[in-house]
């Protein structure tokens, strides 16, 4: 279903509570940075993989075999096993972590 304008907005007569709080006194160079804060990303790194190891990794996933069927085949499977460890060495958890992480990758 599409939203159109307007079509959230439930008029019922009272006025909006705004909360404003008051910015941090170095908001601004937080905000203006080149690499956002730690807290501020999906997910957190923990270890940093050079190329090299990416590489001797993907050797290595190669020798694995494939689960899927030949349908469900859209990436290859040595690529998807890489990048799905890279995310969980890199903190991610959840299937929506790895998911962003890989398209942080992209």
């Amino acid at each position: 279903m599409r939203r159109l304008p307007g079509d959230w907005l439930a008029r019922h007569g009272h006025p909006k509570r705004v909360f404003v709080y008051r910015l941090r006194r170095d908001a601004r160079q937080q905000l203006a940075a080149p690499v956002p804060r730690p807290e501020w990303l999906p997910w957190r790194p923990r270890l940093q993989l050079s190329n090299a190891q990416m590489l001797s990794l993907r050797d290595f996933l190669e020798r694995v075999p494939d689960p899927r069927r030949r349908r469900g085949k859209c990436y290859p499977w040595p690529a998807l096993l890489t990048i799905v460890l890279a995310a969980r060495v890199a903190g991610a958890t959840t299937l929506t972590e790895i998911s962003d992480f890989g398209r942080a990758l992209a």
